[in-house]
């Protein structure tokens, strides 16, 4: 019986002949996706911004342990959504502030503690950027979230602890936005506009604990 090749059969014939009815073809794989000169994986982003550099820290060519080239690209990318915030372009804001966090967080990881110290500031500015996209779209959990990064970073912060407030109130818990906001005006009791958000915020409970004596009245009634 002659031979015959596997590629010429149909599965259900294989199945019943017997392996020496079947003879083996040499198959070789050429060119199957291998980068070569002039056609290298676009890394930059192309979304007009004028940012040029990678989106992810390992696909650059920077040392990570360069914190100075690391804050100095982590600047331009930051400044890239601050242009993006004036515009009112919340989300690709975000977008450039996390960017610019990766470079930070990944720098973080290969340096000492000395070097960490230059590079918080950009990240809890990052941070605290990020929580204000978040509040001007409404997203209050994730505003909150970016809130207490900084918080990690700077506990005195006051900006971060009212930004957490505005999230806070978004979820209409004024418990923890009162106190918030009382922790910042221990720290800055200066600071006209925390005096003024916390008689908002009292305002708002007075509001909400006279809407739910109304609505236990009704109940009783």
């Amino acid at each position: 019986m002659p031979s015959v090749q596997n590629n010429d059969i149909p599965n259900s014939t294989l199945k019943t002949m017997s392996p020496e009815h079947l003879t083996v073809k040499l198959c070789i794989i050429a060119d199957c996706g291998e980068l070569k000169d002039g056609n290298e994986r676009v890394m930059s982003p192309e979304d007009g911004s004028g940012d040029t550099h990678p989106d992810f820290p390992e696909d650059s060519d920077v040392e990570l342990n360069d914190v100075d080239k690391i804050i100095s690209i982590a600047e331009d990318v930051k400044n890239i959504g601050n242009n993006f915030f004036k515009s009112q372009n919340w989300e690709m804001a975000t977008k450039k502030y996390n960017k610019a966090l990766r470079y930070v967080e990944s720098s973080k990881d290969v340096t000492g503690d000395d070097n960490i110290s230059k590079l918080n500031p950009i990240a809890l500015s990052c941070n605290l950027n990020i929580a204000a996209c978040k509040l001007k779209q409404s997203d209050w959990r994730a505003a909150i979230e970016s809130c207490t990064e900084a918080l990690e970073l700077d506990p005195s912060n006051t900006k971060a602890l009212y930004r957490r407030a505005q999230g806070w109130q978004g979820l209409k818990d004024y418990d923890q936005a009162l106190e918030d906001l009382k922790k910042a005006h221990e720290i800055a009791p200066e600071d006209k506009a925390v005096g003024t958000e916390i008689l908002r915020v009292k305002h708002k409970m007075k509001e909400q604990k006279a809407k739910e004596k109304a609505v236990y009245a009704k109940m009783f009634a």
